[in-house]
C-alpha cells in the first residue's frame, strides 16, 4: 500500500507547512536538497496521552528517510536515517522504527543549512 497523498494548494495549506515550504525553497539549488528532498510531511505523535501535530522536511536516499524540523527557537534538528517499509512509503508507513524516540536524541543545530549537510554526512550508501 502506497503512502496516502492529498495535493492542496498553498493556500489551503496549514501556515506551519508554508513556513516550513519557504525555509527549504531557499536550498533548492543545494544538490542534495534537489536530489532528495521528498515532502513536507505532517506528522502526529502521542506525548503523555495527547496527540501533537506538527511538520519536518523529509528526505529520501534510496529505500532510506530522514527528518529535518524546527524547534520553534531557531534550532533545526535532523534525525538518523530510517529504512522504509516499501518504495514509495514514507517514513511514517508501517512496519518502521520511527517513534518519538526519533526526536529525543536529535542534535540541534543553528541552521536549516547545517541539519541539511549532517543528513547529507550520513546519508545511507551501498546497497539500498
Amino acid at each position: 500500500m502506497s503512502r496516502e497523498e492529498i495535493p492542496i494548494s498553498r493556500d489551503q495549506m496549514p501556515e506551519e507547512a508554508r513556513q516550513y515550504m519557504d525555509a527549504i525553497q531557499s536550498y533548492f539549488d543545494h544538490p542534495f536538497v534537489a536530489e532528495h528532498f521528498f515532502q513536507v510531511t505532517w506528522l502526529t505523535l502521542s506525548l503523555g496521552g495527547q496527540e501533537a501535530d506538527f511538520f519536518a522536511l523529509e528526505f529520501h536516499v534510496g529505500r532510506h528517510a530522514a527528518l529535518i524540523w524546527h524547534d520553534g527557537e531557531g534550532n533545526w534538528g535532523a534525525g538518523r536515517w530510517l529504512r522504509l517499509a516499501h518504495p514509495d512509503a514514507d517514513i511514517t508507513c508501517q512496519p518502521t522504527s520511527f517513534s518519538l524516540d526519533y526526536f529525543q536524541h536529535a542534535r540541534a543545530n543553528p541552521s536549516l543549512g547545517i541539519a541539511i549537510n549532517l543528513l547529507v554526512a550520513t546519508q545511507p550508501t551501498g546497497s539500498l
